[in-house]
């Protein structure tokens, strides 16, 4: 088994340490979130909150009627017989109801409120993070520059993204992203819900 060693990089922005037995010679950090990325993300929050906010308020409005009798097609149509379609019905009649849907509007209805409450985001959040190591200086450029990150690694969240030396703690070089629209940060979130069901279908 190799034999692990601690690493300690002091920079400008703060000390990233790992524990590896791999040698790195330089780490990619970034940071702070942008605040047009985040109040875009916000917005496309409560967006969605208010669409949830429409169909539980129609389920409470016919006390499920409307869901159960799509749930009922979908089962029929993948060939469960009546006694089948029956039975699951009754086992999830609890959750298409007007009582769990009120449950529901309200618990959503909590979370737009909140987001109303917050407001806009107006100025640049969180800490300098580590993006990724890398043995070679053309790697974590690579790295720097990738567009192909989802979710919080997305390069272009962040107000810049910096490759520093290991040894040194020297700044290498600095990138500033790209700014985001609502619009492709939107595209970019369906794509990393894509990807996630695939791998999850794979498991």
């Amino acid at each position: 088994m190799a034999k692990t060693t601690k690493l300690t990089v002091t920079t400008a922005v703060g000390t990233f340490t790992r524990t590896t037995a791999r040698t790195y010679s330089h780490v990619v950090v970034v940071g702070p979130a942008r605040a047009e990325v985040l109040e875009a993300e916000r917005l496309i929050a409560m967006q969605s909150l208010q669409d949830q906010i429409a169909r539980y308020a129609a389920a409470v409005a016919d006390n499920g009627a409307a869901s159960l009798a799509a749930e009922r097609a979908r089962v029929t149509r993948n060939g469960l017989t009546p006694e089948q379609v029956e039975s699951w019905l009754a086992r999830i009649a609890d959750i298409h109801c007007g009582a769990s849907q009120a449950k529901y509007l309200a618990d959503a209805q909590a979370s737009l409120a909140a987001y109303e409450a917050e407001g806009p985001v107006t100025e640049d959040r969180g800490d300098w993070t580590v993006l990724g190591w890398s043995g070679r200086f053309d790697l974590a450029e690579k790295l720097a520059s990738s567009s192909s990150l989802d979710g919080w690694q997305a390069v272009a969240r962040f107000r810049a993204v910096r490759v520093y030396d290991v040894a040194t703690g020297a700044l290498v070089r600095q990138h500033v992203a790209l700014v985001q629209t609502p619009a492709v940060i939107r595209q970019q979130k369906d794509a990393a819900h894509r990807t996630f069901l695939r791998r999850a279908r794979r498991r």
